[in-house]
């Protein structure tokens, strides 16, 4: 099997095993098998685009929602060959003005960041427990990074299923939302401290245990089943072969 690959988009790591490509770049996700996105970065860079009265410039802001648009429909054909999507946010979004038709008007980001951080709210910590009803290979990734996790945000468990709760709680730190191809994305709080590369490792694993569910080979059927016939099989046959005669 050909070795997973990880992009790591404005989030830093100590790890040899991926490559960090700026939001704006033209380099293809679909090089990669994993995506590591860390949106603090994304919106730091708006952020500090404003002007120093604090304000966006419009011609800022609409270049910064098509470089979103352009990355989330890239993200969109990454989830559908069944790749994995990690989505980090050490804090939420804020409110971040702009300038709209000579007028000043807010925006929350909506539709340039995940609702699932968009509806969060704020709360930091760092004992996480599991969530229940996990997916083995859910279960074996949480089990392996919790200790290494901070949470700052608790997100609602409408957004996703539950990987990781604060602990002896149901309030979900992070969330699971699968792809029909068999990816997903994962809403996972930051690795702290050291916690990068064995961090990084859980996802190598996590992302070739997901691959394997996704493509379970069948077992090969016994050789008799070449001369099993199902019922009214042969007087179906003749039927068509007679019908072929009369067509000739």
């Amino acid at each position: 099997m050909t070795k997973k690959t990880i992009l790591t988009l404005g989030f830093s790591t100590r790890s040899r095993d991926t490559e960090d490509v700026k939001f704006d770049s033209a380099r293809s996700l679909l090089e990669f098998d994993i995506a590591v996105i860390d949106w603090d970065a994304y919106i730091e860079q708006l952020e500090n685009a404003s002007h120093q009265n604090g304000y966006l410039e419009t011609n800022l802001w609409v270049e910064a929602g098509q470089t979103f648009r352009r990355r989330t429909a890239s993200l969109d054909e990454f989830l559908n060959h069944g790749r994995l999507v990690v989505a980090l946010s050490k804090k939420l979004p804020p409110a971040l003005p702009y300038l709209s038709q000579g007028s000043i008007s807010h925006a929350r980001l909506n539709g340039m960041v995940p609702t699932a951080l968009l509806n969060a709210e704020e709360s930091h910590g760092t004992r996480i427990g599991l969530a229940e009803k996990l997916p083995p290979p859910l279960r074996k990734f949480a089990e392996s990074v919790k200790d290494q996790l901070n949470y700052f945000a608790v997100l609602r468990p409408a957004d996703g299923t539950p990987v990781m709760t604060i602990e002896g709680t149901q309030k979900p730190v992070a969330l699971w939302c699968p792809h029909e191809s068999g990816g997903g994305t994962l809403f996972c709080p930051f690795p702290a401290g050291e916690g990068d590369l064995p961090f990084i490792a859980a996802l190598f694993t996590l992302s070739e245990e997901l691959c394997a569910g996704a493509e379970v080979e069948l077992a090969p059927l016994p050789q008799w089943h070449s001369d099993y016939l199902l019922p009214q099989e042969t007087a179906i046959a003749a039927d068509l072969l007679k019908m072929d005669k009369e067509v000739q």
